[in-house]
């Protein structure tokens, strides 16, 4: 069984596990909410191509059916948002089309305590090029700007205790990731992705110290990754010894602790990697270790923060959380891996979780997952991703502020083993949102962002391309099922510096926007 989107074949398997979630629900669920709408939206872009000359203006119309699922069972934990959308141009109707817009996650408790299945889901448009066009608001785009991304993952785990002595839990995950484009590359015609269709396959397990165990903590883990193509080919995918596998990972770690007091705590690692990859010469095989802190200076902050040597050279990593009384929240973390776009975006799924106002968001930024770090190309390779990703969120009793600053690091050569054209990609973004309770009906929010990725190859030629956007928009709840909301958005984008890949934007320009939705819940 296949569903077909641009004419071209995908997978059923992620409709297939929202499927089981749904099912499961049916029998287990003790609390759930069905929640079908329909959304109108008219927009008017003054930049419907993204052009910096001859631009032409438009009206777009927007309607997307959807539906909200929540189950808060004893057996089911569930949250899925789906939209299909379709946008209809009054002039370039060539740009008329669907997009699918699905966020989903959840746990099934199969066995109480024991055994369970967890799965994700993500659906959604994602740029193409790091260093191609954008739009101020979600649309299809002109040219092969955009594709839709598309990753699951289902994954099982058996849970256990070794009386007070340990706990143990041994997981298998399977996931796949896929994109297909909008609309034709401008520089080939093609309409083929630059990623391939993925399958991954990981299994894991761990034992950790029980209940028997004071001051000392440890845990003993191993896992097993592997990506390999779907169908036999790739996009631009090398394979390892001809194989369908493009990437596969050994790892065993040890994890020690000693608490010094309540609010310290030593802590670190020592294990050993083996990476293979298509995109390496030799395999990355070596020990790894490092050593930090555990700071606990309050009930409600933590902060931990280590050094060690992985990956060919040396290696950090940190995260820290603190919440006040009044409900300010602050997360930083900090983290450096070997890994590809779908192990990448395949992480990113258990992330997701419902916030306060209902929206699914990446809790890493308390903004809505987007699937996979649009500042990055869509691409096959390998490489040694360092993410610095800090949020603040300040609540009062009508106002809500959140700010997001990140700093990304790819390299695609790294410990000596790696082939191919070298090209280093780093990104610095910064987010604010500023949500206004106006009157019992009626809110406002503001957002504005700033992203500036700087791309070199080869360690001379260097471009960027930066990105400023701004949105302003009003929210009427004119009753309990009935919604209204209308607003204007900015973008501006620049981009500097050589062609990478021919398809690549140069240039200047900048869109406006104002739009107007109705929504209505059922």
């Amino acid at each position: 069984m296949v569903l077909r989107h641009s004419r071209r074949r995908i997978p059923a398997r992620a409709a297939a596990a929202v499927a089981v979630a749904l099912l499961a629900g049916q029998a287990v669920a003790q609390e759930r909410r069905i929640v079908p709408r329909i959304e109108l939206r008219e927009a008017f872009t003054d930049n419907a191509r993204q052009t910096a000359r001859d631009r032409k203006s438009d009206f777009v119309t927007t309607i997307s059916p959807g539906i909200g699922v929540t189950s808060k069972g004893a057996g089911l934990k569930l949250d899925l948002d789906y939209a299909l959308g379709y946008d209809a141009y009054l002039r370039q109707d060539d740009l008329n089309g669907v997009r699918h817009d699905l966020r989903g996650t959840g746990t099934a408790e199969l066995l109480p305590d024991q055994l369970m299945v967890d799965f994700g889901a993500f659906a959604g448009q994602s740029p193409v090029l790091a260093r191609g066009t954008a739009s101020a608001i979600d649309r299809r785009q002109a040219d092969g700007g955009a594709a839709q991304f598309y990753s699951y993952a289902v994954s099982p785990y058996w849970r256990t205790r070794l009386g007070s002595w340990a706990d143990g839990e041994a997981r298998y995950r399977f996931g796949q990731t896929l994109a297909r484009r909008d609309g034709p590359d401008p520089a080939s015609g093609s309409q083929a992705p630059l990623i391939s269709d993925t399958d991954i396959h990981v299994v894991s397990g761990y034992l950790k110290g029980g209940e028997n165990f004071d001051r000392l903590s440890w845990r003993l883990g191993a896992e097993h990754a592997e990506t390999r193509l779907s169908d036999g080919s790739g996009a631009n995918a090398s394979r390892i010894g001809g194989s369908s596998a493009t990437y596969r990972r050994d790892t065993v770690e040890f994890q020690p602790g000693w608490s010094i007091n309540r609010q310290v705590a030593v802590i670190g690692a020592a294990g050993h990697d083996r990476i293979e990859s298509g995109d390496f010469r030799d395999d990355l095989s070596e020990p790894f270790w490092n050593a930090g802190l555990r700071l606990t200076p309050a009930e409600r902050a933590r902060l931990e923060f280590a050094y060690g040597e992985r990956y060919g050279g040396s290696n950090w990593s940190s995260s820290g959380t603190a919440t006040t009384e009044a409900g300010t929240s602050f997360t930083l973390s900090y983290r450096e891996a070997v890994e590809n776009q779908a192990l990448q975006s395949q992480a990113g799924l258990s992330f997701l979780a419902r916030d306060a106002s209902g929206q699914i968001v990446d809790t890493r930024t308390g903004l809505p997952y987007v699937g996979r770090d649009p500042s990055f190309d869509q691409s096959d390779r390998t490489f040694l991703s360092r993410t610095l990703l800090a949020t603040v969120r300040i609540p009062w009793p009508r106002d809500t502020l959140q700010l997001t600053a990140q700093h990304a690091r790819r390299d695609t050569r790294f410990a000596g083993v790696t082939t191919g054209t070298a090209r280093d990609d780093t990104t610095i973004a910064a987010a604010g949102s500023w949500e206004r309770r106006l009157t019992q009906v009626i809110s406002s929010t503001t957002t504005l962002s700033y992203s500036d990725t700087r791309s070199e190859q080869d360690g001379s030629a260097s471009g960027d391309a930066r990105t400023w956007t701004a949105r302003v928009g009003l929210t009427w709840d004119i009753n309990e099922t009935l919604r209204a909301g209308a607003g204007i958005a900015h973008l501006r984008r620049e981009v500097t510096g050589p062609r990478f890949q021919p398809s690549e934007f140069s240039g200047s320009y900048d869109e406006n926007v104002v739009f107007a939705t109705l929504r209505k819940t059922f």
